[in-house]
C-alpha cells in the first residue's frame, strides 16, 4: 500500500524524465523531487535517491518548469496518493493499481517577436533560456566562445526553468545606445568556460551546478 509521510522525511528522489515524439522518448535527465511514497511503492514508480555517495546522481534536474515527468495516482480505502513516475515504468505503475494522471510534459524552443531561445550544457543537460535579440546582437561574436548554442524547435531535450543545475553568468561592457555611454550585457555561460572568457567578460553569478 503506498504510504505518505506528511510530517515525516520526504528524501529527495528521481524518476527518468524524456521528451516524446510519437513512439519515440528521448532521455533528458532525471527529475528531482521530495516524495512521500514509501521505497517499496516508490520502487514500481521507477523513484531512484536523487543524492548517491554524497553527490547528486548525474543529469540530475531538480523541479524544472519543463520538462515534467508523468504522474499517477492510486486511490485507497481511505484516500488516494499521487506521484511523479518514470516514463519507463508507466506500465508496470498501472499493473501495481496506479491511474495515470497527467503525461509528461516538455517544451519545444521557439522564437518570438523581441526574444530568442538559447542553450548551455551544464552536468549533462541542456539549459534553456530567452534572450533579447538587440542584446544577442552585441555579443553574437562571443556566443559560441561561451558555450552558448542557439535553439530551435528540433532541440526537445532542453530543460527550461530548473532549480538545480543553474549555470554561472558572465557579462561584458559594451558601447551603449541612446543616452547610456556604456551598456553591460549578461548571459548564461557553460561552466567549463569560465577558465578562458573572451576579453571582457567578467563573472556576475556563480550560478549552482556543484555536486551538493
Amino acid at each position: 500500500m503506498a504510504k505518505t509521510e506528511i510530517y515525516g522525511d520526504r528524501p529527495l528522489v528521481a524518476v527518468k524524465v524524456g521528451a516524446s515524439s510519437g513512439a519515440t522518448t528521448t532521455d533528458i535527465g532525471f527529475y528531482g523531487f521530495r516524495s512521500p511514497i514509501d521505497t517499496t511503492e516508490g520502487a514500481t514508480l521507477g523513484h531512484t535517491p536523487a543524492i548517491s555517495g554524497g553527490a547528486f546522481i548525474a543529469k540530475l534536474i531538480i523541479t524544472p518548469r519543463r520538462p515534467r515527468p508523468v504522474r499517477v495516482q492510486r486511490k485507497e480505502s481511505a484516500y488516494s496518493i499521487s506521484s511523479f513516475c518514470s516514463y519507463d515504468q508507466v506500465a508496470a505503475a498501472g499493473s501495481a493499481g496506479w491511474k495515470q494522471i497527467e503525461s509528461s510534459k516538455f517544451e519545444s524552443p521557439r522564437g518570438k517577436k523581441a526574444v530568442d531561445p538559447y542553450y548551455v550544457e551544464v552536468r549533462g543537460i541542456k539549459y534553456g533560456f530567452y534572450s533579447p535579440k538587440l542584446k544577442v546582437a552585441k555579443i553574437q561574436g562571443d556566443l559560441g566562445s561561451l558555450g552558448v548554442v542557439a535553439a530551435t524547435s528540433a532541440n526537445r531535450d532542453i530543460c527550461w526553468g530548473a532549480n538545480f543545475p543553474i549555470p554561472p553568468r558572465v557579462a561584458k561592457s559594451v558601447a551603449g545606445t541612446g543616452n547610456s555611454g556604456v551598456d553591460t550585457v549578461s548571459t548564461f555561460c557553460d561552466p567549463v568556460r569560465l577558465d578562458a572568457l573572451p576579453d571582457g567578460y567578467f563573472l556576475i553569478d556563480g550560478g549552482r551546478y556543484g555536486d551538493l
